[in-house]
């Protein structure tokens, strides 16, 4: 399902992988009723909730969004597998874009600056030339590199979702590929896709699925390749390899490349992979050492860490005397160190690499409290670094020696996992530690190894400690343990037992299991107890836990067993058991749900992620769940201080722990531990399992699998099990294909089809073979069931149940699949195909005769047969043709869905259908299914005009066709239809059923929604009085986008009245000055202002009305309300406050003040003073300004006497100084140019044409406006009818070409022969400098039309002054030919009575200036002052 929409709000976001849950608004009728929200807007737009990976969370863009609608536990949602960013080609849809934060290192500011500077090219600079965005003040090289970096990702994620858009891929899966292939991804899928399989959870049978399904060669020496890798890759990640021999390697992968190919024929051949292996081996793609291959980037690491290692151990280091502070030490600290600890101590000072190793309770946590504070008391100025590889072991480290600084591994290296791109690439300083300790050294991999030791400088110490036989590292290579077998690093073993007591058997059990000795000794802390079965076992743990933590306290007491969720000895079951004993339900106010969980009140929990204070795995207690604004609140408790609130959404990572798993305790210690060993774990079958490197986890899967089913693994035969447990299959599934499939499979081939189907499908997520039918399990047994039915686990279970129930259907499927036709059913197709009965099956075996058995004719045919609801008509067509059907009129016919339907069903289309562009099937194919006789043959008879049509013609916008009889169109209309120019059409806004002429909908086309919406309400007008009026608002652009329900609905009721135009000349016609908008605010509350609009006398009294009508709710007499108005509007009564207006002086100034009020001056200057607020100075010049304003005598103030000389520090003449008061105006065209230095328009300079840092309201220079009430500044006003589009600043200033001297006099040196006088300077000029131009609402060409008659307007001026016009940069080419000319030239900026001023746009600048100076910029100077100044320069040559 594809929808455009725009992003409406977050519902639920998660940054760690990026899925979300966002609302999104949409005018898209097809979205489902039962998908939309019921809540009422007032853009009349549907809600819907889309959920999916990293769908772009900001309204600045539209979203094209791929999915398929799904229902669940919260109603239908959009799951999006794909989705498109739709950025309009506008300068305000790119600002928009780009300010949205969708691009790191753009933010609003900078989104504005860089829209201005290049407009719509904005996109195509990033795209093309990014280096250009250095010209945009402050962006520097660095904040360009992550532009750069972020658009990049952005482009290549949509690229890599757009090929693999036909398979399925999520966004979150896209992601994953560009972050480990980065910029060559795009490249590598279409060259190379096997190398996709270097991807953790990309392995070769997925990609190898993508391939075929797209119709690759099976013997490609791509997919050899690729499943080379993937064999390497799983000893890597399954086994923890870091090789594999060549013989193990080359049976895996051809394994991997036959198990979905059922046909021998078909097989490669063991010599294939050979001679690919030798390949890869020469051309460096693998690595071979003695006959054992590496993926080249696992040897490097292999290698470096040996490299390094070795060079630290040749390094000489200089030595430590230790004897006499170790003595100290251990007299002050109390210590007895054993022989063994000493040694441990010495071997770390005297060499630059050691390893402590040890069981638990064996002292090294006292040896690495010894060797910090004998380091401490040898270098108090040194540097020690300790790191553990998780984070709750660098806390318990922190916690047992002191040392508050330790570290996880990962944070201590700057890293974050192997998959990063950066983590893998990035080169780093060496760390200035001079001693690193790292603890639990057991549990680190190759891979983080390698970056461990390449970050530490040579001469540091190294300390490495764990237990080689405690948890192992997750990830390839066991490093500690071939670390202490290579025989040549320093390790001290400590194997005395200090921790437990003497007589404590706790050690000296774990020793004997660990040497596989079962001959345990049982004693007071080491018990066992029998049970009968896992309930037995699971009532005699819970009794045993309640008498513990009655004896020991429950946050010493704890279970940890073997399985998680299955049977009642997992930890899950024994959870909710022991919480109703021993912390039973009390009141709902002390309980709190979060999906299936339940937490209450002193519940004992663990932490299953990490955060900054608490670690995956640390135990604790909630304290309390409380109520607050923000929703419930949850106060967990986890020792050492750190108590913190949890909201409903931490409680993701948050379970019960009375019992935990075996594996979530590695690492911990507790004094009591209470464990269950079920009969299950046999210890014969745990051998021999053991033996075949079946790792634990995999065993206790397929144990707790067989507990399901209430059976024991060891009631089937030991090589049963064993050869089940060495098939490629999910460890959950293994037990089910040993009960239901194994001893039945006859053949290699059955066995090989069942597992790429239970590979293939979601079986695990299904909760098993036991849930599906008997019927469903034996169709797991066909061959074509996983290639014709998965679709990326979208519905198959679905599409199971509906396949078992059509045996026709799967007769026939087994019938294609014998031939090799490619089929994919779907939940929608198997439903268009419940139609079939078993008689039906011949007719099938006679399309394959027609068709001659060719398998990609046939693959095309069901394609676009099933895309057409797989009707018995095209069947029954094809089988019934008198003559077969040439393999040329079956390519014909099966081109794409146009030529196929129009074959069968219209036959009036005579096109080359493959000429037929993608978006121009859409209007075809409506014409052929709904028999627009008509219309086809004006194609057929217009083709190439047709066919010329681009992508935004009006014919393809949706909805065009529902609402026009497209019968009715004519060559004039096809040529009229086209456009270039991308745009919102909103066709689905007009009437169900209302059918339009094409006159009407040209008219709606490219208009605004709310054009499209006010049509729909003038229908009962006639055709031409509804586009009269129409077209009336659209001209002057009348109606924003922003206009709420009931206003639009209240001006269609005016509107039907009578025309906008005999409103404004008729009703409104005695408003002085009114203009059109201002009078369509009036239509829009029209019913609310009825009774007072004949009372209005000027636009102030509307526009006051307008803005306070809820104030005026009650008031019947508006000459009342004017009254009135002095005590009752409470901006006015503040800032009459604030600036200390007295009320003699309000009286005296009545008339006027109330003016002030109804043009809204009041609230503009109280948001003004809130900036200036404390600025002495600065308030005290608007107040100046104000109370002129509210005396009537603005003018005299601005232009007071001498007041423009002393600005500009150049002489005036009176006839300069009354051309400058009075404004100039220019027009052209649809476009007026006139200057104003009026109060309000001079108060509203940063909202002129759209809101700026100068805005009064929010500009983040607002500080700078007073400056505008400057005497030599004006400002010039761009009008297309009467609204502002564009507006610049006029600056009457001086400058010259030469930089004036500064005012600096001394006495001359008379020493000096030959003294140079100095040459003669060229004089100041007067100047108009006209600074940059903001514009809004216009297209390329009206900007440069706007931008030329500012220009204009300007060189009049400046010609009228008789001074020199100087224009910004920006300005070029907007004038006569060689009118002006770019030079370096000095403008002078006065320095402003009213404090700080913003200079924009000079040259390229824009700064604050509190001060006067000269900038010296290259501008556009006027060309006669060019010829003056290279007289001047020749006069002063010949001077000398």
């Amino acid at each position: 399902m594809n929808c455009i929409g725009t992003y409406d709000g977050t519902i639920f976001y998660n940054p760690a992988n990026k899925f979300c849950i966002v609302s999104v608004k949409t005018a898209d009728q097809s979205v489902p009723a039962e998908a939309r929200s019921n809540r009422r807007y007032k853009d009349h737009l549907i809600r819907f909730t889309a959920v999916g990976y990293e769908i772009p969370r900001t309204d600045a863009v539209e979203l094209e969004l791929d999915g398929e609608w799904t229902k669940g536990k919260y109603g239908v949602q959009l799951q999006v597998e794909q989705w498109r960013e739709i950025v309009p080609r506008t300068k305000n849809g790119v600002e928009g874009y780009l300010a949205s934060g969708l691009i790191k290192g753009i933010g609003p500011k900078t989104a504005a600056d860089i829209v201005e500077r290049f407009g719509v090219d904005t996109l195509d600079i990033l795209e093309h030339q990014p280096e250009r965005l250095l010209e945009i003040r402050g962006i520097t090289e660095s904040k360009l590199e992550d532009i750069k970096a972020s658009y990049a990702e952005n482009r290549m994620l949509q690229g890599i979702m757009t090929l693999l858009a036909p398979f399925k891929i999520t966004p979150k899966t896209a992601l994953k590929i560009y972050q480990y292939f980065g910029p060559t991804s795009v490249e590598i899928l279409e060259k190379s896709p096997f190398e996709l399989c270097q991807i953790s959870g990309f392995g070769f049978r997925r990609v190898d699925a993508i391939v075929q399904k797209s119709g690759g060669n099976l013997h490609d020496s791509m997919r050899i390749k690729g499943a080379v890798f993937c064999a390497l890759d799983e000893g890597k990640s399954k086994r923890g390899h870091l090789y594999i021999s060549s013989e193990e390697l080359e049976k895996s992968a051809l394994k991997l490349l036959n198990e979905k190919i059922p046909v021998p024929e078909l097989r490669l051949h063991q010599q294939e992979v050979r001679d690919m292996m030798q390949e890869m081996i020469l051309n460096g793609a693998v690595v071979s050492v003695k006959d054992n291959i590496y993926l080249p980037r696992v040897f490097a690491q292999e290698d470096e860490t040996a490299r390094r290692i070795a060079q630290r151990l040749v390094a000489q280091m200089p030595v430590e005397h230790i004897a006499p502070v170790l003595e100290q030490v251990k007299v002050e600290m109390g210590l007895r160190l054993s022989a063994q600890q000493e040694a441990a101590v010495y071997a770390a000072f005297r060499h630059g690499l050691s390893v402590i190793t040890g069981s638990p309770g064996t002292g090294k946590t006292t040896v690495l409290r010894t060797i910090l504070e004998v380091y401490r008391r040898l270098h108090p100025d040194g540097k020690i670094a300790l790191m553990a590889p998780t984070g709750r072991a660098s806390r318990r480290m922190s916690e047992s020696t002191g040392f508050e600084d330790a570290r996880t591994l990962h944070s201590g290296l700057g890293l974050t996992s192997e998959e990063d791109e950066g983590s893998r690439n990035r080169k780093s300083e060496p760390l200035s530690a001079d001693l690193i300790i790292v603890d639990e050294f057991s549990m680190v991999d190759m891979w983080l190894a390698e970056k461990f030791f390449e970050r530490m400088k040579i001469n540091a110490r190294i300390v490495l400690v764990g237990d080689p036989d405690q948890l192992p590292s997750v990830g390839a290579g066991n490093v500690f343990r071939e670390i202490i077998e290579t025989k040549i690093v320093p390790v001290t073993v400590l194997d005395q037992i200090f921790r437990q007591s003497k007589d404590s058997l706790i050690a000296y059990n774990a020793k004997f299991i660990n040497e596989g000795n079962t001959k345990l000794f049982y004693g007071p802390d080491f018990v066992f107890v029998s049970g009968d079965s896992q309930e037995d076992t699971a009532e005699k743990i819970t009794e045993r836990y309640c008498l513990e933590i009655q004896e020991s306290g429950i946050e010493n007491v704890q279970i940890l067993s073997p399985f998680r969720s299955e049977g009642a000895a997992s930890s899950e079951q024994l959870n909710e058991t022991i919480r109703e004993l021993v912390n039973p339900f009390r009141s709902a106010e002390e309980e709190i749900k979060f999906g299936p969980k339940i937490f209450r009140i002193n519940d004992r929990i663990m932490q299953t992620k990490n955060t900054e204070k608490v670690s995956n795995g640390d135990l604790g207690f909630i304290r309390y769940i409380k109520d607050t604004d923000q929703g419930k609140k949850i106060g967990m408790d986890f020792g050492a201080g750190r108590t913190l609130e949890y909201g409903v959404d931490d409680l993701s990572n948050v379970d019960l722990a009375y019992a935990t798993t075996i594996h979530k305790a590695m690492g911990s210690e507790y004094e009591t531990v209470i464990m269950p060993l079920l009969k299950a774990h046999t210890i014969m079958m745990y051998g021999a399992l053991c033996r075949q490197e079946i790792g634990d986890e995999e065993i206790a899967s397929v144990l707790e699998s067989a507990d399901g089913y209430g059976e024991r693994l060891t009631a089937y035969p030991q090589e049963q099990v064993l050869a089940v447990m060495k098939l490629e299959l999910l460890p959950s599934l293994r037990f089910e294909y040993l009960k239901y499939y194994f001893p039945f499979v006859m053949y290699e081939e059955e066995e090989q089809v069942i597992l790429d189907n239970l590979q293939t499908f979601p079986i695990a997520e299904w909760k098993g073979l036991s849930m599906l039918t008997e019927h469903q399990r034996d169709m797991m047994r066909q061959p074509f069931l996983g290639s014709y039915l998965f679709c990326w686990h979208q519905n198959e279970r679905k599409a199971l149940e509906l396949l078992e129930q059509n045996r026709p259907l799967q007769r026939v499927c087994i019938l294609l699949y014998r031939y090799g036709v490619r089929l994919f059913l779907s939940v929608e197709r198997l439903k268009d195909l419940r139609w079939m009965k078993m008689t039906d099956v011949g007719k099938f075996r006679r399309l394959l005769a027609v068709f001659e058995y060719d398998a990609e004719d046939l693959s095309a045919f069901f394609d676009l047969w099933l895309d057409n609801h797989a009707g018995q008509y095209d069947l029954n067509w094809f089988i019934s043709q008198p003559h077969p059907l040439s393999k040329e009129q079956r390519e014909e016919i099966l081109c794409n869905q146009l030529s196929y339907l129009n074959a069968l069903y219209a036959g009036r289309l005579h096109l080359d259908f493959n000429a037929v562009r993608q978006f121009q099937f859409s209007i075809l194919i409506y014409a052929v299914e709904h028999r627009k006789k008509h219309f086809l043959e004006l194609v057929d008879q217009n083709s190439e005009v047709f066919l010329s049509l681009g992508r935004y013609s009006l014919l393809f916008e949706p909805g065009f066709c529902e609402h026009c009889n497209i019968n009715s169109l004519t060559l004039k209309n096809l040529k009229a239809s086209d456009s270039v120019n991308r745009s919102d059409s909103f066709f689905t806004l007009l009437e169900e059923g209302q059918q339009y002429t094409f006159e009407e909908m040209y008219q709606l086309w490219h208009q605004k929604e709310v054009y499209v919406r006010l049509y729909t309400m003038l229908t009962p007008l006639s055709i031409d009085q509804r586009l009269l009026t129409l077209r009336q608002l659209i001209k002057r652009d009348l109606v924003s986008q922003y206009t709420g329900d009931a206003e639009l609905e209240q001006l269609g009721k005016c509107l039907l009245e009578r025309p906008f135009s005999e409103w404004y000349r008729g009703s409104f016609g005695h408003i002085c000055g009114l203009t059109r908008r201002i009078a369509m605010g009036l239509l829009q509350h029209y019913t609310q202002l009825q009774a007072f609009i004949p009372d209005f006398t000027t636009e102030s009294d509307a526009v006051f009305a307008l803005n306070n009508m809820t104030a005026l709710l009650e008031r019947t007499d508006w000459k009342q309300v004017r009254k009135d108005i002095l005590t009752t509007d409470a901006d006015w009564l503040d800032l009459k406050e604030k600036l200390a207006f007295s009320d003699d002086f309000v009286e005296q100034n009545r008339e006027t003040v109330t003016e002030f009020l109804l043009q809204g001056g009041a609230a503009m200057v109280r948001a003004l003073y809130g900036e200036l607020d404390r600025q002495e100075l600065a308030v005290e010049a608007l107040r100046r300004i104000v109370q002129a304003e509210l005396m009537g005598q603005f003018y005299k103030l601005k232009y007071f006497a001498g007041d423009l000389q002393r600005e500009i520090r150049y002489p005036v003449s009176e006839m300069q100084e009354s051309l400058w008061k009075k404004n100039l105006s220019l027009a052209r065209g649809a476009f007026g140019a006139e200057e104003v230095d009026d109060f309000y328009h001079t108060l509203r300079l940063g909202e002129l044409p759209h809101s700026t840092c100068l805005s009064y309201r929010t500009g983040s220079q607002r500080e700078c406006l007073l400056a505008a009430f400057d005497s030599n500044k004006k400002i010039v006003l761009v009008k297309k009818d009467e609204a502002v589009v564009a507006r610049a600043c006029l600056r009457l200033t001086k400058g010259a070409f030469q930089k004036p001297p500064a005012v600096d006099f001394s006495f001359a040196d008379l020493s000096q022969e030959n003294m140079d006088i100095g040459k003669p300077v060229t004089s100041e000029k007067p100047v108009l400098f006209l600074e940059s131009i903001y514009t809004f609402g216009l297209n390329d060409v009206e900007k440069e039309e706007v931008m030329k008659l500012a220009v204009s307007l300007t060189t009049q001026k400046a010609a009228e002054l008789g001074v020199v016009a100087v224009l910004a940069r920006r300005y070029l080419g907007c004038y006569e030919r060689d009118e002006y000319v770019l030079a370096p030239f000095y403008v002078y900026i006065s320095k402003s009575k009213n404090g700080w001023q913003y200079l924009d746009s000079l040259g390229g600048a824009a700064y604050t200036s509190a001060k006067e100076e000269y900038v010296e910029r290259p501008f556009l100077v006027m060309q006669t002052a060019m010829h003056q100044a290279e007289v001047n320069s020749r006069n002063e040559v010949e001077y000398e």
